[in-house]
């Protein structure tokens, strides 16, 4: 996670929160790239929040956003002021008993994504996980690299726009063919 950290230049956008949240805002603390994680439960955020490095609390926000049903998938209600552009990803969340599980982060936050986006997907060695990266490398283009240490595992989704060509800050591939996210019902 400190490589993609630091091989990025614009905001980091955190989907579930934790440990990873307090690492992520004390590698960022002393810069000015925005951090934003969503957590579904509103105790969990507040611990979460009450955890960050005080250099950093300027510039890092955990969100405490419910789980709304968007049809086929259930996954965070976007904040309005969620509209990035984030270049790295952290994705360790909602809950894999979600139904879509981890799905909606493309559908729902595709035009907040820089085109550049690097994607880090936790646990992508579980089925639902690995289904799910099949279907963001086809709906969003991405190229996926996995790795694992045998106990834990996860997979790095990078845009095509990575390329050299392509200028960074620019949004990500194919937006219009991506499922709105004002489409969404309170569940």
């Amino acid at each position: 996670m400190l490589e993609q950290t630091l091989a990025t230049r614009g905001g980091v956008l955190e989907c579930g929160s934790g440990l990873s949240t307090v690492l992520l805002a004390t590698w960022l603390a002393h810069g000015d790239r925005p951090l934003l994680a969503l957590e579904h439960d509103p105790a969990w955020a507040a611990l979460v929040e009450s955890r960050l490095p005080t250099a950093s609390r300027s510039r890092v926000r955990v969100a405490s956003v419910r789980l709304i049903d968007y049809g086929a998938f259930t996954w965070y209600a976007r904040p309005s002021y969620a509209d990035g552009p984030y270049e790295l990803v952290v994705c360790d969340g909602p809950p894999a008993s979600t139904q879509g599980g981890r799905y909606g982060l493309l559908p729902v936050m595709a035009r907040a994504l820089a085109g550049d986006v690097r994607i880090l997907l936790d646990d992508a060695h579980r089925p639902a996980e690995s289904a799910i990266l099949r279907r963001w490398e086809i709906e969003g283009g991405f190229s996926t690299a996995e790795f694992s240490d045998g106990a834990k595992s996860y997979a790095l989704l990078t845009s095509q726009a990575t390329k050299a060509d392509a200028p960074p800050g620019t949004r990500a591939p194919n937006p219009a063919d991506l499922r709105d996210d004002r489409e969404a019902t309170d569940r």
